[in-house]
């Protein structure tokens, strides 16, 4: 038998490799597909779950208040709870438990659970459901009870009670002159709920119970009969209702780990999802819905709905049947290839054409990178020289807008002496900063000059802080003295760093600026302090407004990218994350920041000697 030359070896290669790179291609772009789709239709499920989920509240909503205002909300009711005294409550518990029935009936036809009417020290005084119980302080464990009674207004949500949880619609029960009697309560359970949900949409659905508040609010016994711990999650509680289709809760039951660890994360979310569960042959699509707690509210429960889908099963088939189609079809490709690349000659004119085609990619990638290169230089270069020409053009634009005002004045014959001489001594100052920053400019470009040869960077040098920082407050002199600004600086002559000093411009500018942008409006008595203090190791700078302060919130975000509470002033909201980069990596130092609203800002700057 002939054995395989090494040209054949070499061309079998090349075709397995186009199988394999083909195949591999048309396998991503079809799984992507089918992923894009199937992650529209969760999208969907989610979507319209969560509507169906707050049609169903809203319809128990409007029901609880027909509830109220026709029925509770009764002069006959109210004169009975107005009347209530330590010795005629039995009495007047009772006609009101008559004179409540009917509603109530009508009540739990439409899916009302409980009608309870609280007095307004947020004492239990009639539980129609349970008549026989009250008398009980609901204050520590009923948060909407307590609020209700407090402000006289009405409220709505999820609460878990002592017995069970569920959606609670809280009344205020008032005189005729606005006085507060009390409270009443129509309250639907989950169970209720989910019934209503299954028998009009079709569809799975159950709760899932925060674990640390149910067992911390309910009693134990109720935990014990009602309760299990939830397939989802370890972290949650349900209702002991078999909710599951029999084959998905046989294979999560069966996955158990898995399956919680595919939802771990987006519990951690604390948003609303949906996965996709595959059992055998068929797919389901499960969402949940976080549900917020009446009194913070913090989640402290999930609605979860879970079905067949057709949609996903037939999605996932057509995904393998097209994969199966691809995979003869990639084979008749290659099996025409192989025919047209046979022969020789063929073979080695395209091994030529992709030999310069490597030739001319490799070429772009070395032009590109040269070009790369010069974009970070000029780059580089317009960001070095941009504070002392940004300086030297506003000093300029203050000079010429003086000499127009006082040209208009000389014009006018309105100069005198004074003006003049304050005038020159102005300009003096002016052109002192414009030559300063334009030498500064003209050296920074003599410097990047020798960069071009060198590739040299800026180097550190020895500053003295005092003179430093007060080269920077000079360069912001006119921000600061719009907005009225005392600064005060409390820094030793002698006390120097080794640093690198355009960082340590940026550093105070940034602190400087954003103090005046954001601290201050119309303050008479505005005062930035600056204190700087040397150790053995460290030198600390100590950076403080008396300003507005920060939020929670704001100092929390304060260093984040594109974080601003001024973009529509033009604030960027990169000022202070640069200033955090620029202390942390080239100063290697750190920064800490304490504030509060209305306590102004207090910046700890710790930097290496």
């Amino acid at each position: 038998m002939k054995r395989p030359t090494l040209l054949e070896k070499r061309h079998y290669r090349f075709l397995l490799i186009v199988f394999a790179l083909l195949y591999l291609t048309g396998f991503l772009f079809i799984n992507y597909n089918a992923k894009s789709r199937v992650d529209s239709h969760l999208t969907r499920a989610l979507e319209t779950t969560n509507v169906e989920y707050k049609l169903i509240y809203n319809i128990y909503k409007k029901s609880s208040k027909l509830i109220f205002k026709e029925y509770v909300n009764d002069p006959l009711a109210l004169n009975i709870i107005q009347g209530i005294n330590e010795t005629n409550k039995d009495s007047l518990r009772k006609e009101l438990f008559n004179l409540m029935r009917q509603p109530y009936n009508v009540a739990k036809s439409l899916g009302v659970r409980q009608l309870h009417f609280h007095l307004k020290n947020n004492e239990s005084f009639l539980r129609m459901h349970k008549p026989e119980k009250f008398g009980d302080d609901l204050s520590e464990y009923r948060y909407s009870v307590k609020r209700v009674n407090e402000t006289g207004k009405a409220i709505s949500g999820f609460e878990q009670g002592r017995v069970a949880h569920g959606f609670r619609f809280v009344y205020p029960l008032k005189s005729k002159d606005g006085q507060g009697l009390g409270s009443v309560e129509v309250s639907i359970d989950t169970n209720g709920f989910e019934d209503m949900f299954q028998n009009t949409l079709y569809a799975e659905a159950y709760f899932l119970l925060d674990k640390e508040t149910s067992l911390r609010k309910l009693f134990i016994d109720e935990v014990n009969k009602r309760y299990q711990e939830s397939l989802d999650s370890s972290q949650y509680l349900q209702t002991k209702i078999d909710e599951h289709d029999a084959n998905l809760k046989e294979y999560i039951k069966e996955n158990l780990a898995s399956y919680r660890e595919s939802l771990a994360a987006d519990f951690q979310t604390r948003k609303a999802f949906a996965k996709e569960i595959k059992v055998a042959d068929e797919y389901y699509s499960k969402v949940f819905i976080p549900i917020h707690r009446i009194e913070d509210q913090k989640i402290i429960a999930y609605f979860v709905s879970s079905s067949r889908s057709d949609f996903l099963s037939n999605t996932h088939k057509d995904e393998r049947n097209i994969l199966v189609a691809l995979f003869f079809f990639i084979l008749l490709i290659v099996y025409g290839l192989h025919k047209n690349i046979t022969y020789s000659n063929s073979l080695k004119e395209k091994i030529k054409e992709k030999t310069d085609e490597l030739e001319a990619s490799e070429q772009m990638i070395i032009e590109s990178k040269k070009m790369a290169s010069l974009g970070a230089l000029v780059a580089g270069v317009a960001h070095e020289i941009n504070t002392p020409v940004g300086l030297s053009i506003t000093a300029m634009s203050h000079f010429m807008e003086r000499t127009k005002t006082l040209k208009l004045h000389y014009e006018k014959e309105e100069m005198d002496q004074e003006e003049f001489e304050n005038y020159l001594s102005k300009t003096d100052s002016i052109l002192k900063l414009i030559f300063t920053n334009l030498v500064k400019a003209a050296n920074l470009i003599k410097d990047f000059k020798q960069l071009s040869v060198n590739d040299n960077h800026e180097e550190k040098k020895v500053v003295r802080l005092k003179k430093h920082i007060e080269s920077v407050v000079s360069t912001l002199k006119e921000h600061i003295q719009k907005k009225n600004i005392k600064i005060n600086l409390d820094i030793d002559d002698d006390i120097e760093i080794f640093a690198y000093a355009d960082a340590l411009s940026v550093v105070m500018t940034n602190l400087i600026i954003n103090s005046v942008v954001h601290a201050f409006d119309d303050e008479t008595d505005a005062l930035i302090s600056v204190k700087v203090t040397k150790n053995f190791k460290n030198i600390v700078i100590i950076y403080e407004d008396n300003g507005k302060g920060m939020s929670e919130e704001q100092v929390q975000n304060v260093y984040e990218p594109f974080y601003t509470t001024n973009r529509g002033g033009g604030g960027s909201g990169l000022g202070m994350h640069i200033m955090y980069n620029l202390i942390a990596q080239k100063l290697e130092g750190s920064i800490n920041l304490q504030s509060r609203i209305g306590g102004g800002v207090k910046y700890v700057i710790t930097l290496n000697d």
